[in-house]
């Protein structure tokens, strides 16, 4: 599925990339991210999924659902910023 087509529902606050990319699975846990992927930063009581988009990136992910932009963003991915990432998991 097209990401454009995933955020239909989502009220995204910013976007850096290209949201005409296929992704092949959507996932919060940056170890069973794949190829194609949507990776979702969700801050957490124990640590800031935001902390694994490198690593997300590094497994295969070609997009960022997250809270605020990295410092260091990698060409060829998208990014996507929104208010809450939690809300927006499973829309």
């Amino acid at each position: 599925m097209k990401l454009n087509e995933l955020l239909k529902n989502v009220e995204v606050l910013n976007v850096l990339g290209d949201i005409d990319v296929e992704i092949t699975g959507v996932n919060i846990d940056s170890r069973k991210i794949e190829k194609g992927h949507l990776f979702v930063a969700i801050p957490g009581t124990q640590t800031d999924g935001h902390k694994f988009i490198p690593k997300a990136i590094e497994q295969g992910a070609v997009a960022v659902l997250c809270e605020y932009f990295p410092n260091r963003r990698e060409p060829g991915i998208t990014y996507i910023a929104v208010d809450s990432t939690e809300d927006n998991v499973g829309e």
